[in-house]
Protein backbone atom coordinates (compact mmCIF):
# COMPACT_ATOMS: atom_id res chain seq x y z
CA UNK A 1 0.00 0.00 0.00
CA UNK A 2 2.84 2.15 0.61
CA UNK A 3 3.53 2.74 -2.94
CA UNK A 4 -0.34 3.55 -3.79
CA UNK A 5 -2.25 6.27 -2.69
CA UNK A 6 -4.30 3.89 -0.32
CA UNK A 7 -3.77 4.89 3.57
CA UNK A 8 -3.21 2.24 6.19
CA UNK A 9 -5.25 2.79 9.29
CA UNK A 10 -4.68 0.49 11.79
CA UNK A 11 -6.87 0.20 15.54
CA UNK A 12 -4.17 -0.73 17.87
CA UNK A 13 -6.23 0.33 21.16
CA UNK A 14 -5.45 -2.81 22.93
CA UNK A 15 -2.00 -2.75 21.32
CA UNK A 16 0.18 -0.07 21.52
CA UNK A 17 2.73 -0.41 24.32
CA UNK A 18 1.81 -4.18 25.00
CA UNK A 19 3.65 -5.59 21.47
CA UNK A 20 5.38 -4.51 18.16
CA UNK A 21 4.23 -0.95 16.43
CA UNK A 22 6.67 -0.57 14.08
CA UNK A 23 4.50 2.27 12.29
CA UNK A 24 7.26 4.28 10.11
CA UNK A 25 9.07 1.04 9.46
CA UNK A 26 5.88 -1.20 8.12
CA UNK A 27 4.29 2.04 6.24
CA UNK A 28 1.56 2.26 8.52
CA UNK A 29 -0.05 5.97 8.01
CA UNK A 30 -2.28 6.30 11.06
CA UNK A 31 -2.44 4.20 13.99
CA UNK A 32 -5.48 4.74 16.49
CA UNK A 33 -4.36 3.70 19.93
CA UNK A 34 -6.12 4.71 23.81
CA UNK A 35 -4.98 5.60 27.34
CA UNK A 36 -6.75 2.93 29.12
CA UNK A 37 -5.22 -0.69 27.86
CA UNK A 38 -1.63 -1.15 27.51
CA UNK A 39 -0.26 2.62 28.02
CA UNK A 40 -1.72 1.62 31.60
CA UNK A 41 -3.50 4.87 32.47
CA UNK A 42 -6.80 5.83 33.24
CA UNK A 43 -9.46 6.02 30.46
CA UNK A 44 -9.94 9.76 28.70
CA UNK A 45 -7.15 9.86 25.92
CA UNK A 46 -7.38 9.00 21.90
CA UNK A 47 -3.97 8.92 20.78
CA UNK A 48 -3.72 9.03 16.51
CA UNK A 49 -0.21 8.80 15.14
CA UNK A 50 -0.16 10.44 11.48
CA UNK A 51 2.29 9.79 8.79
CA UNK A 52 3.35 12.68 6.61
CA UNK A 53 1.23 10.62 3.57
CA UNK A 54 -1.78 10.58 5.31
CA UNK A 55 -1.47 14.64 6.38
CA UNK A 56 -1.19 15.20 2.71
CA UNK A 57 -4.55 13.97 2.58
CA UNK A 58 -5.81 16.04 5.23
CA UNK A 59 -4.76 19.19 4.04
CA UNK A 60 -6.13 18.24 0.60
CA UNK A 61 -9.55 18.40 2.79
CA UNK A 62 -8.63 21.24 4.57
CA UNK A 63 -11.88 23.09 3.60
CA UNK A 64 -14.54 20.27 4.52
CA UNK A 65 -16.51 21.05 7.77
CA UNK A 66 -15.50 18.96 10.18
CA UNK A 67 -15.79 19.96 14.51
CA UNK A 68 -13.75 17.60 16.88
CA UNK A 69 -11.84 15.31 14.15
CA UNK A 70 -9.60 18.21 12.68
CA UNK A 71 -6.43 17.10 12.62
CA UNK A 72 -5.14 20.21 10.65
CA UNK A 73 -6.65 22.22 12.99
CA UNK A 74 -5.03 20.58 16.09
CA UNK A 75 -1.49 19.59 14.32
CA UNK A 76 -0.99 23.79 14.19
CA UNK A 77 -1.91 24.12 18.09
CA UNK A 78 0.44 22.03 18.64
CA UNK A 79 3.11 24.09 17.30
CA UNK A 80 2.00 26.64 19.77
CA UNK A 81 1.76 23.93 22.82
CA UNK A 82 -1.96 24.23 22.79
CA UNK A 83 -4.81 21.94 21.76
CA UNK A 84 -8.13 22.92 20.05
CA UNK A 85 -10.50 22.55 22.96
CA UNK A 86 -9.98 22.42 26.92
CA UNK A 87 -6.94 20.27 27.66
CA UNK A 88 -7.42 17.13 30.22
CA UNK A 89 -4.74 17.90 32.16
CA UNK A 90 -4.48 14.62 34.48
CA UNK A 91 -4.59 12.38 31.62
CA UNK A 92 -1.88 13.57 29.58
CA UNK A 93 0.14 14.20 32.64
CA UNK A 94 -0.82 10.67 33.97
CA UNK A 95 -0.01 9.40 30.36
CA UNK A 96 3.75 11.22 30.59
CA UNK A 97 4.44 9.39 33.87
CA UNK A 98 3.04 6.40 32.48
CA UNK A 99 5.48 6.50 29.21
CA UNK A 100 8.79 7.56 31.92
CA UNK A 101 7.76 4.42 33.49
CA UNK A 102 7.97 2.01 30.09
CA UNK A 103 11.13 4.08 29.52
CA UNK A 104 12.73 3.14 32.45
CA UNK A 105 11.91 -0.53 32.18
CA UNK A 106 13.35 -0.96 28.83
CA UNK A 107 10.30 -0.56 25.88
CA UNK A 108 11.86 -4.23 24.60
CA UNK A 109 11.63 -5.57 27.98
CA UNK A 110 8.05 -4.00 29.08
CA UNK A 111 6.58 -6.25 25.09
CA UNK A 112 8.72 -9.16 26.70
CA UNK A 113 6.83 -9.06 29.98
CA UNK A 114 3.68 -8.97 28.08
CA UNK A 115 4.53 -11.82 26.12
CA UNK A 116 5.45 -14.26 28.64
CA UNK A 117 2.80 -13.03 31.53
CA UNK A 118 0.19 -13.87 28.21
CA UNK A 119 1.89 -17.17 27.96
CA UNK A 120 2.11 -17.94 31.86
CA UNK A 121 -1.51 -17.25 32.29
CA UNK A 122 -2.55 -19.67 29.48
CA UNK A 123 -0.47 -22.37 30.51
CA UNK A 124 -2.08 -22.16 33.83
CA UNK A 125 -5.62 -21.85 32.07
CA UNK A 126 -4.71 -25.11 30.38
CA UNK A 127 -3.34 -26.28 33.66
CA UNK A 128 -6.73 -26.23 35.20
CA UNK A 129 -8.46 -27.67 32.36
CA UNK A 130 -9.45 -24.83 30.50
CA UNK A 131 -8.98 -24.86 26.78
CA UNK A 132 -7.36 -22.22 24.69
CA UNK A 133 -10.08 -20.38 22.63
CA UNK A 134 -7.93 -18.60 20.03
CA UNK A 135 -6.62 -20.58 17.06
CA UNK A 136 -5.16 -18.08 15.50
CA UNK A 137 -1.55 -18.86 14.57
CA UNK A 138 -0.84 -15.25 15.80
CA UNK A 139 -1.86 -14.43 19.26
CA UNK A 140 -2.20 -10.85 21.14
CA UNK A 141 -0.22 -10.63 23.94
CA UNK A 142 -2.77 -8.27 25.86
CA UNK A 143 -6.08 -10.84 26.29
CA UNK A 144 -6.27 -14.63 27.07
CA UNK A 145 -9.43 -15.99 25.75
CA UNK A 146 -10.34 -19.34 27.50
CA UNK A 147 -12.67 -21.89 26.84
CA UNK A 148 -14.85 -23.22 30.06
CA UNK A 149 -16.13 -26.59 30.61
CA UNK A 150 -19.25 -27.35 28.86
CA UNK A 151 -21.25 -27.37 31.67
CA UNK A 152 -20.32 -23.26 32.84
CA UNK A 153 -21.57 -20.56 30.98
CA UNK A 154 -19.12 -17.29 30.42
CA UNK A 155 -21.43 -14.72 32.22
CA UNK A 156 -21.95 -17.39 35.27
CA UNK A 157 -18.28 -17.82 36.04
CA UNK A 158 -17.51 -14.09 35.62
CA UNK A 159 -20.42 -13.06 38.07
CA UNK A 160 -19.27 -15.74 40.71
CA UNK A 161 -15.16 -14.70 40.26
CA UNK A 162 -16.66 -11.00 40.86
CA UNK A 163 -19.02 -11.99 43.96
CA UNK A 164 -16.77 -13.86 45.78
CA UNK A 165 -13.55 -12.24 44.90
CA UNK A 166 -14.22 -8.67 43.72
CA UNK A 167 -12.00 -9.58 40.33
CA UNK A 168 -13.49 -8.69 37.40
CA UNK A 169 -12.97 -10.42 33.72
CA UNK A 170 -15.15 -10.62 30.95
CA UNK A 171 -17.17 -12.86 29.23
CA UNK A 172 -16.91 -13.17 25.39
CA UNK A 173 -20.16 -11.94 23.54
CA UNK A 174 -22.22 -13.68 21.46
CA UNK A 175 -24.09 -17.28 21.79
CA UNK A 176 -21.23 -19.01 19.89
CA UNK A 177 -18.63 -17.61 22.84
CA UNK A 178 -21.27 -18.59 25.75
CA UNK A 179 -18.43 -20.52 27.44
CA UNK A 180 -15.48 -18.55 26.66
CA UNK A 181 -13.93 -15.80 29.50
CA UNK A 182 -11.53 -13.03 28.45
CA UNK A 183 -8.30 -11.65 30.98
CA UNK A 184 -6.51 -8.76 30.24
CA UNK A 185 -2.97 -9.27 30.31
CA UNK A 186 -1.76 -5.75 29.73
CA UNK A 187 -0.28 -2.53 31.14
CA UNK A 188 0.74 -2.59 34.54
CA UNK A 189 0.23 -6.28 34.87
CA UNK A 190 3.02 -8.59 37.45
CA UNK A 191 3.04 -12.14 37.86
CA UNK A 192 1.00 -11.48 41.26
CA UNK A 193 -1.39 -10.58 39.02
CA UNK A 194 -1.69 -13.44 37.11
CA UNK A 195 -1.06 -15.75 39.87
CA UNK A 196 -4.18 -14.67 41.40
CA UNK A 197 -5.88 -14.89 38.99
CA UNK A 198 -5.16 -18.69 38.80
CA UNK A 199 -5.83 -19.35 41.93
CA UNK A 200 -9.14 -17.63 42.15
CA UNK A 201 -10.05 -18.99 38.71
CA UNK A 202 -9.32 -22.27 40.31
CA UNK A 203 -11.36 -21.76 43.42
CA UNK A 204 -14.37 -21.23 40.85
CA UNK A 205 -14.05 -24.17 39.09
CA UNK A 206 -13.83 -26.18 42.47
CA UNK A 207 -17.47 -24.73 43.41
CA UNK A 208 -19.16 -25.83 40.28
CA UNK A 209 -17.99 -29.49 40.52
CA UNK A 210 -14.51 -29.37 39.52
CA UNK A 211 -11.78 -31.13 41.80
CA UNK A 212 -8.73 -29.02 40.82
CA UNK A 213 -5.42 -29.86 43.04
CA UNK A 214 -4.47 -26.85 44.70
CA UNK A 215 -1.98 -24.31 43.54
CA UNK A 216 -2.19 -26.51 40.33
CA UNK A 217 -2.39 -23.62 37.43
CA UNK A 218 -0.17 -21.06 39.59
CA UNK A 219 2.15 -23.79 39.98
CA UNK A 220 2.38 -24.55 36.16
CA UNK A 221 2.63 -20.68 35.48
CA UNK A 222 5.36 -20.37 38.10
CA UNK A 223 7.19 -23.33 35.93
CA UNK A 224 6.82 -21.57 32.83
CA UNK A 225 8.06 -17.41 33.58
CA UNK A 226 11.14 -19.96 35.20
CA UNK A 227 11.64 -21.77 31.87
CA UNK A 228 11.77 -18.49 30.15
CA UNK A 229 14.66 -17.15 32.20
CA UNK A 230 12.01 -14.37 33.85
CA UNK A 231 12.29 -15.19 37.36
CA UNK A 232 14.51 -13.02 38.87
CA UNK A 233 13.17 -10.07 36.07
CA UNK A 234 9.51 -10.22 37.37
CA UNK A 235 10.38 -10.60 41.04
CA UNK A 236 9.45 -13.87 42.07
CA UNK A 237 9.60 -15.38 45.15
CA UNK A 238 10.96 -19.01 45.51
CA UNK A 239 8.39 -20.06 47.70
CA UNK A 240 4.19 -20.66 45.70
CA UNK A 241 1.91 -17.83 46.22
CA UNK A 242 -0.02 -17.61 49.83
Amino acid sequence: MKETDALLVVDSVSGVGGLEMGQDEWGVDVVVTASQKALMCPPGLGIVSVSEKAFSVIRRNSSSQRFYWDFDRASNMMKEGETPFTTPVPLVKALVMALQLMHAEDLQLVLKRHRVLFDALRVGCAALGLGDATQASQKSPTVVVSELPASLLGAQFVKSLYENFGTVIAASVGEANAHKIRIKTMGAITYDDIALDLNQIEAVLNTNGRNIEAGMGEKAARAYVRRCGMFDTLGLSSGGRQ
